[in-house]
């Protein structure tokens, strides 16, 4: 009996936490068109020269070549993950994360600024 107790517990819990967080991405990103729309800068720009991509409405993800850009919404921000290599052998693990309401000019101004760093220490 305590055993089944527990279990609804944790299964109550884990339904409301899926239910709060449906609803704010319905009210912070599906509202706006989801994810190709609300940030439609940001990834417009990821698409360039893009290899493959996949997107849903709370995440997108963009391959190119030997990197691979990650964009989640998770609880009022969107966090951005750039992991791969650059010549040369050079591992990238770089997480940045933003509020959701932050202008895509200046994420992209951070993440433009982030990659030409980058670039200065190879040459």
């Amino acid at each position: 009996m305590l055993v089944a107790i527990i279990v609804a517990i944790v299964v109550f819990t884990i339904y409301l936490i899926t239910k709060e967080y449906n609803e704010d991405v319905r009210t912070n990103v599906t509202n706006y068109g989801g994810m190709q729309h609300k940030y439609d800068l940001i990834i417009s720009k990821l698409q360039e020269g893009c290899k493959r991509q996949r997107i849903t409405r709370d995440s997108a993800e963009f391959v190119h070549g030997n990197m691979t850009w990650r964009l989640d919404y998770i609880s009022k921000s969107l966090e951005i993950r750039a992991d791969g290599w650059l010549p040369p052998g050079k591992t990238i693990k770089k997480k940045w994360v933003f509020p959701h309401d932050m202008s895509q000019e200046e994420i992209l101004k951070e993440l433009e600024s982030w990659a030409v760093y980058e670039f200065m220490k190879m040459v």
